[in-house]
């Protein structure tokens, strides 16, 4: 009898001590919310929100889309920066040379399409995904060095501005279309038959393969999900300031990485929440922006985001460990 009730018992510590790291994480946004304000009162005004709302976004839509590689249990990409980058740069060439806008978006989305399934296609053959997208990442960044000569790509038409710059209700529109692919994210990983073989490939890849899982094609799919979303932060910057460069997304990979493990996905994949990757992302923007506002280094920058990464992930696997004893 007293088995039963533990047993019962259980499920029910499991779910209090995930909600109690989604609390802890939603939190953790008021708490540097407030403390930026009351130290750095220019981190309130309009227009600074409004610039980090844009950043949190564009790093958000990355990082929910790594999510899914995350929880695979092929850890993260490293091409999504240049990714992005090359996205940008096409999406801005395609626009200088007149044509229509949606034909300058939806063809660069279509390439970033492209590399995804090729690095999804070798990853699933076997290939380490680090090794994997790092050398994507460094064949796509010579690219697009080689084909805009290391130049700015000037977009030279107005008619993309209002998707970078307008703001529906007072909200930008990268933000509206952060939400609604967090909203889509959350339903295909609860309620599909693919976003349940993407959490049980990463939980453990033997049981879904002898479960007759498509592993190959899940994987795939998931690489290809995380490159057009770093293609849509390509498209989204272009549209907003109207040019394209190389160096436009700088520790970019730095940024999504943090997001996708402060927002609680585990590592070794299988366990995690788009939504939680979204709250990581507003944390490491309103981070990202408040130290810029105290000048803080480079360096200086880089190690307290590797703490406040490293403090998400131990209590993470705190949690996991607790729940799961």
């Amino acid at each position: 009898m007293s088995t039963i009730v533990e047993t019962a018992a259980k499920p029910r510590l499991i779910m209090s001590r995930a909600k109690a790291f989604n609390v802890a994480l939603a939190v953790g946004v008021v708490v540097v919310l407030i403390v930026s304000g009351l130290t750095q009162p220019e981190f309130l005004s309009v227009d600074n929100l409004v610039a980090t709302v844009r950043a949190a976004a564009l790093i958000g839509i990355a990082a929910v889309g790594m999510t899914f590689i995350t929880l695979t249990g092929n850890f993260v990409s490293l091409s999504t920066e240049q990714t992005a980058v090359i996205t940008a740069i096409l999406c801005a060439m395609a626009l200088g040379a007149g044509w229509p806008m949606w034909a300058a978006v939806v063809v660069p989305l279509a390439v970033a399409m492209v590399i995804g399934a090729l690095q999804g296609i070798f990853v699933a053959l076997g290939l380490n995904s680090i090794i994997t997208t790092l050398g994507a990442g460094a064949a796509i960044f010579g690219i697009a060095n080689v084909i805009t000569d290391s130049k700015t790509i000037q977009a030279r038409v107005p008619d993309p501005m209002w998707l970078g710059t307008a703001r529906p209700l007072g909200i930008p529109v990268q933000v509206w279309i952060f939400v609604v692919l967090v909203l889509i994210t959350m339903v295909v990983l609860r309620k599909t038959s693919f976003g349940r073989t993407v959490k049980m490939i990463g939980s453990n890849s033997n049981t879904a393969r002898s479960s007759g899982l498509r592993i190959t094609r899940a994987v795939v799919a998931s690489f290809i999900i995380a490159s057009v979303f770093a293609g849509i932060c390509g498209v989204l910057l272009v549209a907003q300031v109207n040019q394209a460069k190389t160096l436009n997304f700088t520790g970019f990979n730095i940024d999504v990485v943090a997001a996708v493990l402060v927002g609680g996905t585990a590592i070794q994949g299988g366990e995690g929440s788009t939504l939680r990757t979204a709250l990581g992302a507003i944390v490491i923007a309103m981070l990202t922006n408040y130290m810029l506002l105290a000048q803080y280094e480079y360096g200086t920058r880089l190690i307290i985001t590797g703490f406040v990464v490293g403090g998400a992930v131990i209590a993470f696997n705190w949690v996991r460990g607790k729940s799961s004893s």
